[in-house]
């Protein structure tokens, strides 16, 4: 009686066929599954969004002013919702960023929302010691003329220089060049070191010096107790008068300086590395005329007005006049990191409202004004 059977090399066949069948399957059931675990995720996280945004609603309604912590809006939602638990940046105009989310203790790669856009000269308080936002509460200033808290004056005809005592805590700075990405760029409102010079010789084409008392050396002293959670500075690439490039060394600072290129982007201006011996031009004329800034800054009638781009001569001596809010005799400036066009020359901010060149060893002439890089989360 003849059998109905498979033969081994039958089985060992159908075998061979179920394996590559598995192992052409698997990877595509685990992806459904990923997918439909990182829909899910990004599901709760979207659910947990609109559920801040009603209790941000609600906080206003309740307590007629927006939040500024998740921690304000406790009562309004249980922000544990769904074992899921996020960080939460609430923007000026009531919109939210929502990052950082945790589920059942697991990262989910998603956010919600999305970070303001900062414009020129915004204002923007932050707190370089702790490296978090704070408020112009926070922001205690001492006297009324420099802004500055414990300004030691010195003698600048023995060539000293002018520091001051306080540099931490909650500091007023603006925002400049923002990138739309999730860091900005903020100018402290102030000189950290009044007067400090470039450089100690005649030839730039190494950029500022690091030499200890000048500029560099300046620049990381008054910040070198600023927080970790301000991103360390770029090595940023300049070019001497005779267009060689050299490099700013930023390691191991927390600030640094900001550009003649970064200035002529905030102005509209093209003049800083444009190949022509310039040497000065004024903010507010950057784009038309400079012989005509005087009226545009004061006004033909005389009647004081502010400049469009005050924030960048703010606190330096006599910028009253010309379109600034408040002045600082300590100081008529500040350096950029830029060479100018000439070898014995650099890029400055002046008290008039221009951006003009400076020899590098007067140190009688400009001091230091820090940039610093944050993550806008944190603010």
């Amino acid at each position: 009686m003849k059998k109905n059977a498979f033969t081994l090399i039958e089985l060992l066949a159908v075998i061979v066929i179920l394996a590559i069948i598995a192992l052409i399957a698997t990877p595509i059931i685990l992806g459904i599954i990923n997918d439909t675990k990182m829909e899910a995720n990004k599901r709760s996280v979207e659910m947990y969004s609109e559920a801040v945004e009603n209790a941000i609603i609600k906080y206003q309604m309740q307590e007629n002013r927006l939040p500024s912590t998740k921690e304000e809006i406790k009562e309004y939602i249980t922000l544990d919702k769904d074992n899921i638990d996020c960080e939460i940046k609430i923007n000026k105009d009531g919109s939210i960023y929502v990052y950082k989310c945790v589920k059942d203790r697991k990262d989910i790669p998603y956010e919600y929302g999305k970070l303001p856009t900062y414009n020129d000269g915004e204002i923007v308080y932050f707190d370089v010691e702790s490296g978090v936002g704070c408020t112009e509460q926070d922001y205690h200033v001492s006297n009324s003329n420099t802004g500055y808290n414990g300004y030691t004056n010195k003698d600048p005809s023995n060539n000293e220089t002018l520091k001051l005592e306080t540099q931490n805590s909650c500091l007023k700075f603006y925002a400049f060049n923002d990138d739309e990405s999730d860091k900005i760029n903020l100018l402290l409102d102030h000189n950290t070191t009044a007067k400090v010079a470039w450089h100690s010789g005649l030839d730039n084409s190494k950029g500022p010096s690091i030499e200890p008392g000048y500029i560099l050396d300046s620049l990381k002293n008054d910040t070198k107790d600023w927080s970790n959670k301000i991103i360390t500075p770029n090595n940023y690439y300049e070019y001497d008068s005779k267009y060689k490039q050299y490099i700013i060394n930023y390691d191991n600072y927390k600030a640094r300086l900001i550009t003649a290129h970064e200035i002529d982007k905030i102005t509209g201006a093209d003049k800083a590395l444009n190949g022509k011996n310039i040497v000065y031009y004024y903010v507010d004329g950057a784009k038309g005329n400079d012989d005509k800034w005087q009226e545009q800054v004061v006004g033909i009638d005389k009647e004081r007005k502010i400049s469009e781009f005050y924030w960048l001569f703010d606190r330096t001596s006599g910028c009253i006049e010309k379109g600034c809010k408040i002045s600082d005799s300590s100081n008529s400036g500040y350096w950029t990191s830029t060479a100018a066009n000439g070898s014995n020359v650099a890029w400055v901010i002046t008290s008039d409202g221009s951006v003009g060149t400076t020899f590098i060893n007067y140190a009688i002439y400009k001091g230091i004004r820090p940039v610093i890089e944050v993550l806008k989360s944190s603010l």
